[in-house]
């Protein structure tokens, strides 16, 4: 019965379309339904039944490619309709993915329909060992362009976007990520979306910024549904500057800062970090951790001293043999423990109290 009813509604589609005023007409209210306007003068007052529309938005099977219902009767229209659906720039509530994933299965369905058409085949299952030998599956559109990939459990799907940009899904079993590239192939976007739960909810973001015309980003910025990382780099792609951000009161608050200081060989030369108590949104306090590390010998470890708030808490000495050194830990100003090490494996510990030394001493194994 739906078959026949289908068939009856591509024979009034063919009528419809037998003049040029109404091909054009019917062309422009099906790209309404589709898009939402159209250059037909208000629209609104024409009517167009459920079943056609449900018709006018899905995708067949045409000489091995996925190209719109609509190209078969408007093949002068080629590509105008394509992907529609698929992505919505500004739509980032996860309502997008149910219609990828909807489509997805059009798709495969339609193809699996073809394949029974063109072999006769009784069932509408393909058999069994067609999916086990199954390895990637390409299927591209009316303008031979890749529409989606399949390999396993994984789909690729690219988009191109009208102002050159460009988006990639990628769907798999759990998890469906984005990404979102410009019109020099940099990534500007990813997005991390579970698919575990419903509603399809995002989990991380993570956002990019560059300089004019450069291939390395000024700016890093990782989002989830707690914190805000945002990373600040040298024009030679290395971190200068990290701020974290915890979300309170659908507000992001500075937590930390904190700032890295290299040589001329880009070895880290000093860290610092800024922390912030908060009371009422303002800073009441700062608590600052700093490492610096001072290079002595090729190939060893940096000798590096730590501090909080100024007071020295830990320094490291390391000797020209690799693995000896010495961890020296400091407690306050009359407790401390100073660690020997030789090969990486503790040997020896002191243990300063009071001016008062105690030794206790490990066998080597």
């Amino acid at each position: 019965m739906l078959r026949k009813k289908i068939t009856a509604l591509i024979s009034i589609l063919i009528s419809l379309c037998s003049t040029a005023f109404c091909s054009d007409f019917f062309f422009q209210l099906s790209l309404c339904a589709v898009k939402g306007s159209c250059e037909v003068h208000e629209i609104e007052k024409f009517y167009l039944p459920e079943n056609i529309n449900f018709l006018i938005d899905r995708n067949v099977i045409d000489n091995g490619k996925i190209i719109p219902f609509l190209e078969k009767l408007f093949p002068e229209e080629k590509g105008v309709l394509e992907g529609s659906g698929f992505y919505i720039a500004e739509n980032d509530t996860g309502e997008w993915v149910e219609q990828v994933l909807l489509q997805i299965e059009e798709e495969k369905i339609a193809e699996s329909l073809s394949e029974l058409e063109d072999n006769n085949k009784s069932s509408l299952m393909p058999p069994e060992e067609d999916y086990e030998n199954l390895v990637e599956k390409n299927c591209l559109n009316s303008n031979s362009e890749l529409f989606y990939q399949e390999f396993g459990s994984e789909i690729f799907i690219p988009k191109k976007l009208s102002d050159g940009k460009s988006v990639v899904t990628i769907v798999n079993n759990d998890e469906i990520k984005r990404f979102f590239y410009d019109q020099l192939y940099r990534i500007e976007k990813k997005e991390f979306w579970t698919n575990k739960i419903s509603p399809v909810t995002r989990i991380k973001t993570e956002e990019y910024e560059y300089d004019e015309d450069s291939l390395k980003p000024l700016t890093l910025t990782v989002s989830d549904n707690a914190y805000r990382k945002r990373y600040y780099y040298q024009e030679d792609g290395i971190p200068y500057e990290l701020k974290i951000y915890e979300l309170k009161d659908k507000k992001y608050i500075l937590q930390s800062k904190t700032r890295y200081v290299y040589d001329d060989e880009k070895r880290l030369l000093k860290e610092e970090q800024i922390n912030y108590t908060y009371s009422n949104m303002k800073i009441t306090d700062t608590f600052v951790k700093k490492h610096i590390f001072k290079y002595n010998f090729e190939g060893i470890p940096a000798d590096e001293d730590y501090y909080e708030d100024d007071v020295l808490k830990m320094s490291t000495k390391h000797s020209d043999v690799k693995g000896t050194y010495t961890q020296h830990i400091f407690f306050d100003d009359k407790f401390s423990v100073k660690i020997f090490y030789e090969d990486d494996i503790k040997i020896k510990e002191e243990f300063n109290t009071d001016g008062k030394k105690r030794v206790k001493e490990y066998e080597k194994r």
